[in-house]
């Protein structure tokens, strides 16, 4: 194989089975459910690559434009075609393997891929093996005890959807000085789900007028066609941003048209500025009263983590929602949110999470039902904690993480099965008041429940017994006297 296109070569696996190329994709969006790869990580950095191509191929001025588009139900293929025409003009290319361009890389440049060490003949001595590029395989000193598979060898197509994901969730290694991605260290990404592949498309897409006081900017295979190893970027542009590359790279292809092999090095780094936001991602506020990016944490389903998707009071916002989420269509009441997180310690990789949720409309508008929300939220982390503190008072700290799981497991059911429901449905006062009382009634009844079947690990001996009765009592009426106060006003 001399080349791979990926505007016309299959390389985009969908939920129904088939691969995809760039634009037979784009051409059946209307029919296609959407993008599933063998990862999360995968899945969200090949959205984001489809969502840059599209915004950069329609610029559509106006959200309204963006709206219209939507109730067509269809992308008018004359568009790509004009665009990719456009681009080639301007000397892009869509091959991986382009000897001046290569796409979404850096072609080979003595200046920055010569190897730094003396005694070091020949390129190919200063490359890494593939596996480098995919996040789920283990590596270091001790990966040969973790992972016993043969060389990695990838297909070009699976080669770069591995690179998009290394470019997204990268961390920075601080011995090295590799920067990490455009929002730092790896963040929940947000998208809207669509029915098809052509409405998560255009809902996870911007206007010109949607990116605020962000440029709009260029995607990655219309910029400087070399990365430049560490340069410093004080701002970046919207489409910069969705195509960020702070790696360099560049594939190599075996003699079998396989990839064993990549350049990897230091690419570019972003300081990070107040204007940037990236329209995927949830914010909150920190303790300088700005914004950071939220971050996954191990063991904390993102459902915790609602509030940051809802609207809320203007004096007192706590957090932002996604771009996306708060410019979605006013006349859809639910909308499903596929979220993913990548949970890293420094360059470590830790833990893969990935949740779909579906939320009312009302939430996402409604600064009250937002503000709500959070404070129910809240209550409910509070409650765990009681879990957790009277536990460690019996010494038993090894049920901490058992009651905790028990309790928030049975909490998601009743959130997204009854609560939520409830919360979109409060129009005065007094709803609020009733769903309160209900919310209370019910996670009287979850804590109840959690210590009368997880405290059976404690044993059936007397002091086990005495033990579980002293536990039930402390956990209840900690929680009675927590809800009072919430009830009057005291919280």
């Amino acid at each position: 194989m001399t080349s791979f296109n990926v505007l016309y070569e299959p390389w985009i696996p969908m939920t129904n089975g088939e691969t995809r190329s760039l634009m037979s994709a784009l051409e059946d969006a209307g029919s296609l459910e959407g993008v599933q790869c063998e990862s999360a990580t995968e899945t969200f950095a090949v959205y984001r690559l489809m969502i840059a191509f599209v915004m950069d191929a329609l610029a559509l001025p106006l959200r309204d434009e963006r709206m219209d588009l939507l109730k067509q139900g269809r992308f008018d293929m004359a568009v790509f075609q004009a665009y990719i025409e456009k681009c080639e003009q301007e000397g892009a290319s869509f091959d991986l393997f382009d000897e001046k361009h290569p796409f979404m890389q850096s072609a080979y440049s003595a200046a920055y891929d010569a190897p730094a060490k003396k005694g070091l003949g020949t390129e190919e001595e200063a490359l890494k093996p593939v596996s480098a590029l995919v996040l789920q395989l283990p590596s270091g000193n001790n990966h040969v005890f973790l992972c016993h598979s043969p060389e990695t060898r990838l297909t070009p197509g699976a080669a770069l959807r591995h690179l998009l994901s290394t470019y997204l969730f990268s961390t920075a290694m601080g011995a090295q000085d590799y920067p990490s991605s455009v929002n730092n260290a790896p963040c929940v990404y947000a998208l809207l789900r669509g029915d098809t592949l052509f409405e998560t498309l255009v809902l996870n897409s911007l206007a010109v007028a949607e990116c605020g006081n962000i440029d709009y900017g260029k995607p990655a295979w219309r910029a400087d066609p070399q990365v430049v190893p560490k340069k410093k970027f004080p701002r970046v542009d919207m489409l910069q941003a969705l195509t960020w590359q702070p790696r360099r790279a560049r594939l190599i292809r075996g003699a079998d048209g396989m990839i064993a092999q990549v350049s990897l090095k230091q690419g570019h780094n972003f300081q990070g500025d107040d204007l940037w936001r990236d329209p995927h991602v949830p914010y909150q506020k920190n303790k300088d009263d700005g914004y950071s990016s939220l971050k996954p944490k191990q063991g904390r389903a993102f459902w915790r983590d609602l509030g940051t998707l809802a609207a809320s009071q203007k004096e007192n916002k706590r957090s932002q929602p996604p771009t996306v989420v708060r410019n979605a269509p006013e006349d859809w009441p639910i909308y499903r949110l596929m979220l993913m997180g990548l949970v890293t310690d420094r360059y470590s990789t830790l833990e893969l999470q990935e949740e779909e949720l579906s939320l009312p409309r009302k939430i996402l508008e409604d600064p009250t039902c937002g503000d709500v929300l959070r404070g129910d939220l809240l209550f409910l982390e509070e409650c765990a904690e009681i879990l957790a503190s009277d536990a460690q008072k019996i010494k038993n700290g090894m049920l901490v993480p058992i009651l905790q799981d028990a309790f928030f497991l049975n909490a998601r059911t009743y959130v997204f099965e009854q609560y939520l429901g409830q919360l979109a449905a409060c129009n005065i006062d007094d709803d609020y008041v009733e769903l309160q009382n209900a919310l209370h009634k019910t996670v009287s009844q979850i804590l109840r429940q959690t210590l009368e079947r997880e405290t059976l690990r404690m044993g059936n001996d007397s002091r086990s017994l005495q033990e579980r009765a002293q536990l039930q009592h402390l956990v209840m009426t900690k929680y009675f006297k927590m809800a009072k106060e919430r009830a009057y006003g005291g919280k």
